[in-house]
């Protein structure tokens, strides 16, 4: 009796189990998704070594203002050494996350959205686009890096100011 009930069990969810989970949203948000860059920037070892080199360089910045210059340097050697372990890390993590990220896609856009992405990132000037991705990562990264300390200042000086008007008693 057992038996049958468990080949029952299996008959009844085989079909879910084998059945094509992709609709044309998903098929065209997936395009979209490798089309556009989306897909390299998680999944191509130099610019995922880009991300995570501006990473490291606020990392490292911060770091180096607590030790000492030969703790410094052995920091930036051993950070090297790690560095393909960690590109690897994050590269598997992203496939992880990629069908998440393309439902986000299937979920946010139409077909008719996704077919005029797609149109246009199969253009010459879309290709051209995804190419000169990685050059204006770069430049974000650095520049959001130039300004970070700045910022930071900024925001801890505005919440300093108001913590001080509160205990003056001079609400705004």
């Amino acid at each position: 009796m057992r038996i049958r009930f468990f080949i029952f069990l299996l008959m009844s969810f085989a079909p879910h189990a084998f059945a094509d989970n992709t609709t044309p949203q998903l098929e065209k948000a997936s395009a979209y998704f490798r089309l556009s860059g989306m897909e390299s920037m998680y999944t191509d070892k130099e610019k995922v070594n880009a991300m995570l080199e501006g990473m490291m360089n606020e990392l490292k910045q911060a770091a180096a203002q607590r030790m000492t210059p030969a703790q410094n340097q052995e920091l930036n050697r051993r950070l090297a050494g790690i560095m393909p372990s960690v590109n690897q890390v994050v590269i598997d993590y992203f496939a992880r996350m990629q069908p998440e990220m393309i439902q986000l896609l299937a979920n946010t856009y139409t077909e008719e959205e996704l077919d005029a992405l797609i149109k246009f990132y199969s253009s010459p000037e879309g290709k051209k686009i995804v190419s000169k991705s990685l050059t204006v990562v770069r430049g974000m990264t650095d520049i959001t890096q130039q300004h970070s300390q700045l910022l930071s200042h900024e925001i801890y000086t505005t919440i300093i100011s108001h913590i001080q008007a509160v205990m003056s008693g001079k609400m705004q």
